[in-house]
């Protein structure tokens, strides 16, 4: 994978993946990341959530692993994933 190759989306476009995908809207904070780009988002009702927008070059394996460590480990403090209107991840 390349750095080069890193998503580069605005707070405005990443809002529109996640209210068009997930039917969530709220605030977006950018957060570090080194190949893909990381948003925590705040909704109205004060519930936070991470958009993760992966690198182009990511394997879907290397992306399903990371889902299914999240679920495993979900409690208050990591974010649970949340499915798209149509059922993907």
């Amino acid at each position: 994978m390349d750095i080069a190759t890193c998503p580069t989306f605005s707070k405005e476009e990443a809002l529109s993946i996640l209210e068009k995908e997930w039917g969530i809207s709220g605030n977006l904070k950018p957060l570090d990341s080194y190949l893909d780009q990381n948003f925590l988002v705040q909704n109205s009702n004060g519930e936070k959530f991470v958009l993760k927008i992966a690198n182009i070059e990511t394997p879907e394996s290397w992306l399903d692993l990371q889902n299914k460590v999240v679920e495993h480990l979900y409690a208050d403090a990591i974010p649970k994933i949340i499915l798209t209107k149509k059922g993907s991840k």
